[in-house]
């Protein structure tokens, strides 16, 4: 096999090959790298896609040394998975200094882009991931897209707040609340907000028992998104109340589906634990805290 050739870029002076190296030939620089975190080790391993293993990028050092700027969390879930001689591509410097290193890992975690979550979501939906397609569409069914236009009535740019609740709360709770923003009017003149998808997901969630979603719409179409967005941050801040702002949202509409009802028929917001996120408040409590309890 030819020896790789070394190239720099055009204006660069650092020498740079293409090279597969077995994974157990690569070293870790403590001086500058961070500590291993094992749960996102064991996260790639139990997810491990070779087609996303990515390119390692290495210095070799004059002594021959082979060292990590960016990898070592791939690096140990590959020695977990297949042992230290398994081959991976690696990007290799030659001749840096460990100062260059340093801050080459430095601006590799600092300045890399992570793409946006739209972007994401529309790969997926290329890739036909089922749970996306799904998403997908409930979304369409309501006239919405998801898109990044910041300006554009009907676009959802928060797709992850729709996973969330199609994942916690079910399809049907996504749809009954992507239908009642807009049937009230959230996305008639611009993008349909994550955080009032999510304190409406939230409200028509654990109310479940006891909602009237008429009354729910009213209340929706009388405050608009920009209205309940204001008023959930400055509730967090005044009264410093746990949670997102997507919760808070929540709270504000439920506070003001209570407003004007006799007192008979108010329900009061209730706190949950967070692993019972999204679950309908029994009939029994609820009863409870109708009657003061």
């Amino acid at each position: 096999m030819m020896a790789p050739r070394e190239k720099s870029l055009a204006g660069g002076g650092t020498k740079q090959t293409f090279e597969w190296l077995p994974v157990g030939d690569l070293a870790v620089d403590p001086k500058y790298q961070r500590c291993l975190d094992r749960r996102r080790v064991d996260k790639i391993a139990r997810e491990f896609d070779p087609d996303l293993v990515g390119v390692f990028t290495i210095s070799r050092r004059d002594s021959g040394e082979e060292v990590i700027l960016d990898g070592q969390h791939r690096q140990a879930a590959i020695l977990d998975l297949w042992g230290e001689h398994e081959r991976v591509p690696c990007q290799v410097f030659h001749g840096l200094s460990r100062e260059r290193e340093a801050k080459l890992f430095a601006d590799m975690n600092v300045k890399r882009v992570r793409p946006h979550t739209v972007d994401v979501y529309i790969a997926l939906l290329a890739a036909k991931d089922p749970e996306t397609v799904a998403i997908d569409r409930i979304i369409r069914k309501n006239g919405l897209a998801v898109n990044r236009n910041l300006r554009r009535a009907g676009a959802i740019r928060s797709p992850e707040t729709l996973r969330r609740i199609f994942k916690g709360a079910g399809p049907e709770i996504l749809d009954r609340t992507l239908d009642l923003l807009v049937k009230a009017g959230h996305a008639d003149e611009e993008p349909l907000a994550g955080e009032v998808i999510l304190g409406t997901a939230v409200v028509l969630s654990r109310y479940a028992h006891v909602i009237d979603e008429k009354r729910l719409y009213k209340i929706l179409e009388a405050n608009p998104s920009r209205r309940l967005l204001a008023a959930a941050r400055t509730l967090r801040i005044e009264v410093r109340v746990e949670g997102d702002v997507g919760t808070a949202v929540a709270r504000i509409v439920w506070d003001r589906y209570n407003r004007g009802r006799r007192v008979a028929g108010r329900v009061l917001w209730v706190d949950v634990p967070s692993g019972r996120y999204w679950d309908a408040i029994p009939d029994d409590r609820l009863n409870r805290i109708e009657d003061g309890d």
